[in-house]
């Protein structure tokens, strides 16, 4: 596996395998087993995988955690070395913005509210959030020049912008949706796996675990016909930040099927998002 921490280093590797497309996965590092299935889906695809690892300031607001973000390098090189991994891109702060991010030329999504992509759920609480993220994966995609990348559904505000920023500006590669993974041991079953729940004490977990069966209630409920103003309304907790149903591709409030429920809590100082589908068999 080849560590690369240079934009010179990485246009040599990438020269050295021209003749290979190549699957990217970007990351901010804080890998786990939902990092693996991205890598995994990624080695499906025959080419050869390439992970990045970066922690952008740019998608952080001044008062949210840039400095306390997990950083777990040894064990992220390890479980990309184990899993298949060609490549680690690990840029410093430097190489990727070589002049700083004062006056830095950015990628802004939509914020038109009739079309709600960045301005709503996330980024409704987090301005500047999206910009920063399209902006970041926008240079990558430049510097590393995949032909497919994988993305979670986990962040799945996140997986349309990037979809519609590929679409947009003409990025010449496919973006391929992972599903969620969660975990599966009795005590926090169905809590989807983030970098983040490393800061849930094992109480705090457990009241995490409430966010999926909230959604997977939800999602019984309006399945068998109930009005989805209600269940939302019904089944919304007080550490909730949004519990919100939508259109999957707009983004836009809906009742209609087929949709996706989106939910955002804070337990304690930690803030955790989820999302679930809602479609008729």
């Amino acid at each position: 596996m080849q560590i690369i921490k240079t934009l010179k280093e990485l246009k040599n590797w990438r020269d050295g395998a021209k003749d290979k497309s190549l699957v990217f996965v970007p990351t901010m590092g804080a890998l786990h087993e939902g990092h693996k299935a991205l890598i995994q889906r990624a080695n499906q695809e025959g080419g050869l995988t390439i992970v990045s690892i970066f922690v952008n300031p740019l998608q952080f607001a001044p008062t949210e955690d840039l400095s306390k973000y997990p950083r777990t390098l040894e064990a992220d090189l390890e479980l990309c070395k184990t899993n298949g991994v060609a490549a680690v891109f690990m840029p410093t702060f430097e190489e990727l913005y070589p002049n700083g991010m004062q006056n830095l030329v950015k990628i802004v999504p939509p914020l038109d509210l009739a079309n709600c992509l960045a301005d709503c759920l996330c980024g409704a609480s987090r301005p500047g959030h999206f910009e920063g993220v399209l902006t970041v994966v926008a240079k990558l995609f430049n510097l590393v020049q995949p032909s497919k990348a994988c993305f979670g559904e986990k962040d799945f505000q996140q997986l349309v912008l990037i979809k519609r920023m590929v679409s947009d500006l003409n990025f010449n590669l496919e973006i391929i949706p992972v599903p969620t993974v969660r975990e599966t041991s009795e005590s926090f079953k169905g809590l989807a796996l983030s970098s983040r729940n490393r800061y849930l004490s094992e109480e705090q977990k457990i009241l995490a675990t409430e966010i999926y069966a909230t959604l997977c209630k939800a999602r019984e409920l309006i399945l068998s016909g109930e009005p989805v103003a209600k269940v939302i309304k019904d089944l919304t907790k007080d550490y909730f930040e949004y519990f919100e149903a939508r259109d999957p591709e707009s983004l836009q409030l809906s009742e209609r099927l087929p949709l996706r429920l989106f939910v955002a809590v804070r337990i304690g100082s930690t803030r955790l998002i989820d999302n679930l589908a809602v479609a008729e068999n």
